[in-house]
């Protein structure tokens, strides 16, 4: 089970990269971070609530 957490902490932090406009992992170091929260920072001229309403409007069956 924790080789299926890590495998989805690094595709979550490599589609986040992959996505750009700014969105990058909260811990920069992957070996620094956990594998079961992958947490991202928002640009500094973003709205992170902003873009969780996008996120669940473009696809409203996902939590």
């Amino acid at each position: 089970m924790t080789a299926r957490h890590a495998s989805a902490a690094e595709a979550t932090r490599a589609g986040a990269l992959a996505l750009g406009g700014g969105l990058e992992p909260y811990v920069r170091e992957a070996r620094d971070a956990a594998p079961v929260a992958t947490t991202l920072r928002v640009p500094d001229d973003g709205d992170a609530s902003e873009l969780v309403a996008k996120a669940l409007t473009a696809n409203p069956g996902r939590p």
